[in-house]
């Protein structure tokens, strides 16, 4: 098992309109995602990107990897680590850890990991 990459050269831009459709799509309107004069006056200093917007790359990655019938019988576990800013690209980054489990990161692009998971799975589904 190891990397697998399928996505390592694809970026992803998670650019102010994503952002504000994603919002749209699952009414989160936080402030801290789409007010940058909000966003100034907090710890991130801007607006930042959903983390779950950031995910659901990542496990559509997975999905296109174990086929979507094994996706959908599976279980995710997540840990956001950092931010994405909105603006920033962001690129996939997974791996089998096993016959039934595929890991995942999201990673930033100046390198830093914004967030970490695995996906349990049927072990035939690859």
């Amino acid at each position: 098992m190891g990397p697998i990459n399928p996505n390592a050269d694809k970026w992803f831009v998670m650019s102010e309109a994503r952002t504000k459709a994603y919002a749209a799509l699952t009414g989160d309107y936080n402030l801290l995602h789409l007010d940058s004069d909000f966003a100034a006056r907090t710890v991130m200093r801007r607006p930042i990107v959903h983390g779950t917007a950031s995910m659901v790359h990542a496990l559509t990655a997975i999905r296109d990897y174990i086929g979507e019938a094994a996706f959908l019988k599976g279980s995710v576990t997540v840990k956001f680590i950092k931010p994405v800013y909105v603006g920033q690209k962001i690129r996939i980054e997974i791996s089998a850890n096993s016959s039934v489990e595929t890991a995942f990161q999201v990673v930033r692009e100046d390198g830093e990991i914004a967030l970490v998971g695995a996906m349990t799975h049927e072990a035939e589904a690859i």
